[in-house]
């Protein structure tokens, strides 16, 4: 097993702050492309009168995938989430939030989201070190890799969680790597 340390990561920076101008003018004839990031979204009513504000994001990102923005169109390739999917674990909420990212399954968009710390139940008070995923992101439930692994774009997963995955995007010349990391990594999923 390798160790990453600071130092190593900031060798790697420095590498990529050289390569960086090489490879943006390499793909410089290329069109602009974004991924859309959705930041926690557990605050969005998942119940009462405003609870269809979570699927109006997700059906936004599918209705304006090229919305020209300062003359250009966002061409959106995928979303990427990160974390808090509900604010109250193993809730109702799980299902309105499963509903609002499965908008994002039926349209073909590719999505990654880890779970964060409101997809945790506390085993222990709010130590979040005995975590203790919600059952949506636990193996079977809607956002585990098992339940992404059918996708073109998934790449791979790690652990029994059902949290700690990757995807594999190819965005013209482009091939990218996304990673959902459980909350507060273990040494071993680092």
């Amino acid at each position: 097993m390798r160790r990453f340390t600071r130092r190593g990561f900031n060798a790697l920076i420095a590498g990529a702050a050289v390569a960086g101008p090489l490879v943006r003018s390499a793909f410089a004839t290329e069109p602009d492309f974004t991924l859309a990031v959705i930041p926690d979204p557990q605050y969005l009513p998942t119940s009462g009168a405003g609870c269809g504000a979570y699927s109006a994001v997700m059906n936004y990102v599918g209705n304006n995938l090229n919305l020209s923005v300062d003359g250009s169109a966002l061409n959106i390739k995928a979303v990427v989430g990160v974390g808090d999917c509900v604010n109250t674990p193993n809730s109702g909420e799980g299902t309105t939030a499963a509903t609002a990212w499965g908008l994002l399954d039926t349209a073909g968009i590719p999505w990654i989201t880890p779970a964060g710390n409101h997809d945790i139940v506390p085993v222990s008070g709010n130590d979040l070190s005995t975590r203790n995923l919600a059952s949506n992101f636990r193996t079977g439930g809607f956002f585990s890799f098992d339940q992404r692994a059918g996708k073109s774009y998934f790449g791979g997963g790690y652990g029994s969680y059902g949290d700690n995955y990757y995807i594999k995007l190819t965005i013209g010349s482009w091939h990218l790597l996304i990673m959902s990391l459980e909350y507060h990594p273990r040494s071993a999923v680092m």
